[in-house]
């Protein structure tokens, strides 16, 4: 039994071995993280926007039918809709004042509520708001870099909720909580 650094082999053959495969996995990590396509990118960032999206609106229920589910872990019962819907608007896809909680019987099965969506809508924010939204038609076209600094702000502001209700609970969470 030889020991190194790496830890214990029986020959140094074996942990030579042992070393290039860990070189070879860091570098592959490094390259596949350096040759991202933007759709891959796209994906990473939309799923950090939902996870946000979670956070913000914990406790909040459904924008559309105003139901409070008692899951709300991801992948639970509720999703993170988009008023103006990804395949219609994609230049909204990270815009977070038009996404919110919604529970996944009315995005997924009533394809978004729409009508339902856009009363909470204005329930919560106003006309104004509203009209602005389903007015915007500006493209938004976002580079890998642009994408990949939108998702770590986003992870760091979802990391802050959790913090944030860890460490005073859901009423001082609440409070934190901008309007838009």
């Amino acid at each position: 039994m030889i020991k190194v650094p790496l830890g214990y082999f029986c020959t140094y053959i074996c942990a030579a071995n042992h070393g290039r495969k860990e070189v070879n996995e860091k570098a592959f990590k490094e390259m596949k993280a350096r040759t991202l396509t933007k759709s891959d990118q796209v994906k990473k960032t939309q799923a950090e926007v939902n996870k946000y999206i979670h956070q913000r609106d914990y406790g909040l229920g459904c924008i559309s039918c105003d139901e409070h589910l008692r899951a709300i872990h991801i992948g639970g019962v509720y999703d993170a809709g988009h008023y103006r819907s990804r395949g219609s608007a994609p230049h909204l896809r990270f815009v977070i004042t038009q996404i919110h909680l919604q529970c996944k019987k009315c995005n997924r099965q009533l394809s978004g509520n729409i009508v339902e969506y856009r009363k909470g809508f204005i329930r919560r924010y106003g006309v104004d708001l509203v009209e602005r939204i389903e007015s915007d038609q500006r493209q938004r076209k976002y580079t890998i870099e642009q994408m990949q600094r939108m998702a770590a702000l986003f992870r760091r502001r979802s990391r802050h909720f959790i913090k944030v209700r860890e460490k005073y609970g859901e009423e001082k969470a609440k409070r934190t909580r901008c309007k838009v």
